[in-house]
């Protein structure tokens, strides 16, 4: 029981699940309206938004490479060989 209540305190103390929790618990007290959420400034918002798009399909990528190699590099061989490169 004593190693139990080790393990919960130590837990508790944990500042990152901490935030997490009261992070989660806010959004679900405060509920948010579209005015709020709207961007103040569209053109900052796009490049961001465009930004976080190319990580994602970069880590999409990644993952593909990781799954399965030979099949990856093989449809970026032909993606290059379609290419007209100049001679």
């Amino acid at each position: 029981m004593a190693r139990y209540e080790e393990l919960v305190a130590l837990r508790l103390m944990d500042h990152a699940h901490l935030r997490e929790r009261l992070c989660s618990l806010g959004s679900r007290l405060y509920r948010f309206s579209g005015t709020e959420l709207r961007p103040a400034e569209i053109t900052r918002w796009r490049t961001l938004r465009k930004e976080l798009d190319d990580r994602h399909e970069a880590r999409r990528q990644q993952y593909r490479f990781r799954k399965a190699p030979e099949r990856y590099l093989q449809a970026l061989t032909e993606q290059l060989l379609k290419l007209n490169l100049p001679t």
